[in-house]
């Protein structure tokens, strides 16, 4: 990552690293949404897992991975402050996470328990390297800038590189597996498509490591003699002293819950509940290509309203949107891609507007006590994010052992295991967004009452 000999944080950032910070989240959330849509669903259709351990070996790797983060970010913290700048951690990540994703969808071994070891396995590896690649770039917002219209600027970026990852894994896995299953297998197909992916997100890594242009910092002195323990309790008890940032993470939690639930679950929706996978591509895909074209609209609305009303309107969208497809009969598959992509213009705002507050919220925080802690304040918002994105795994793993859910290699399902699978992919992501909405009201008040402000 080259770096700028700027000590001011509110200079100009240059296109090239707009576009390389955008095109970092396309590889992220590429794989990212590649295991949303996928990881859960090969576990219990292909390896055979039941869903309960399948929804355990998930949630297993999202809190591993939610609890390295602030650890992760400490490192990368004390990295930057010796010296004066993040380098290039996040290319140095890129090669290791291109290598392990495809593991996840492969399967070297037959039986429950050792098949269930490795999909445990795997997925601890590929968080890890998920996160030491993450952590710096996660950081960068508040890096490049402190002026709140370059960062809606750069929010919106990262949603559509973002989106655009989306895009990107939910169609071309199933496209994939759909040409390679005949002659492969099935099995194979999931791990063929798997390798194209991590290499297309390690190239888009690597490219958005020599994009992005970062001040320099004078490196600091003495950073090095406080313990990652000491940093991170440190880190914990200022953030949760600070009522916006806390109010933040409420956010994170809830949203990451009610996005779990829905892309999870949307592969099994479309194939138990309307019984049409010919429309797989589309479902997982269109909603995507709407987020595109729409994060900088909200990203532009911002401006005249504020941002937190910008995202209430966001939410009640969202919320709407899976309301509407929860009402679908299992023959109105039609009209519920509607309501899919209803749901992405409201889901499309969240990401813009948090990535845009958080970094805000990061440098008020600072300006109040004299001190940034910019890296772990980000790898606690992704702590949250992780946990929940975990929990919301092993809520639908139980949801459907208790349904009686059992592969069957076939698009019927019991009516429980019908109704539970439309019950977690529509109505509980609606009623997470409507529970947002009297946080982020919550959140004006907070904002206005909060000391020195």
């Amino acid at each position: 990552m080259a770096s700028q000999e700027v000590n001011d944080p509110a200079h100009s950032v240059s296109t090239a690293s707009r576009v390389g910070f955008g095109l970092g989240d396309f590889g992220f959330v590429m794989l990212w949404q590649g295991c949303a849509l996928f990881l859960l669903y090969f576990y219990t259709e292909i390896l055979g897992l039941p869903p309960l351990l399948a929804g355990a070996i998930y949630m297993a790797g999202m809190i591993w991975d939610a609890v390295s983060d602030p650890f992760v970010a400490t490192w990368t913290e004390r990295r930057a402050r010796k010296v004066g700048r993040y380098g290039g951690l996040i290319g140095a990540a890129a090669l290791p996470l291109a290598f392990a994703y495809p593991l996840l969808f492969s399967q070297p071994f037959t039986g429950l328990m050792p098949a269930a070891l490795w999909a445990l396995v795997t997925h601890i590896a590929f968080r890890t390297a998920y996160t030491f690649a993450s952590m710096p770039y996660n950081t960068m917002p508040a890096r490049l800038t402190r002026e709140p219209g370059i960062r809606n600027s750069l929010a919106a970026l990262r949603v559509m590189g973002a989106a655009l990852g989306a895009l990107t894994a939910a169609l071309a896995t199933p496209a994939l597996i759909e040409a390679l299953q005949l002659p492969l297998g099935e099995g194979p197909a999931y791990l063929v498509a798997a390798i194209v992916l991590g290499g297309l997100a390690g190239a888009s890594l690597w490219a958005c490591t020599g994009m992005m242009s970062e001040p320099r910092h004078p490196p600091a002195q003495g950073e090095g003699a406080d313990s990652y323990r000491a940093k991170l309790a440190l880190a914990f008890r200022r953030a949760l002293s600070d009522p916006r940032f806390a109010r933040l993470m409420i956010f994170m939690a809830l949203a990451t819950l009610s996005f779990g639930f829905y892309t999870q679950s949307v592969l099994y929706l479309v194939n138990y509940h309307f019984q049409r996978p010919d429309l797989v591509p589309l479902a997982l895909g269109l909603p995507a290509l709407v987020m595109i074209p729409f994060a900088p609209v909200w990203a532009a609305l911002a401006h005249h309203l504020s941002k937190t009303t910008t995202l209430i309107v966001g939410l009640a969208v969202a919320a709407l949107g899976y309301a509407g497809l929860a009402l679908m009969p299992q023959s109105a598959a039609a009209p519920a891609l509607g309501f899919m992509v209803l749901a992405a213009i409201g889901n499309a705002c969240l990401p813009v507007m948090f990535w845009s507050i958080l970094p805000d919220a990061i440098d008020a925080h600072g300006d109040r006590t004299g001190s940034r802690i910019e890296a772990r304040m980000f790898g606690l918002a992704t702590f949250v994010q992780k946990s929940s994105a975990g929990l919301a795994g092993l809520i639908i793993g139980l949801s459907l052992n208790l349904a009686g859910h059992q592969a069957s290699g076939s698009d019927t399902a019991s009516e429980p295991v019908r109704l539970t699978i439309v019950l977690v992919s529509t109505v509980l992501p609606a009623l997470c967004l409507v529970a947002l909405i009297a946080v982020v009201r919550g959140y004006n008040r907070v904002r206005n009452e909060a000391p020195g402000q």
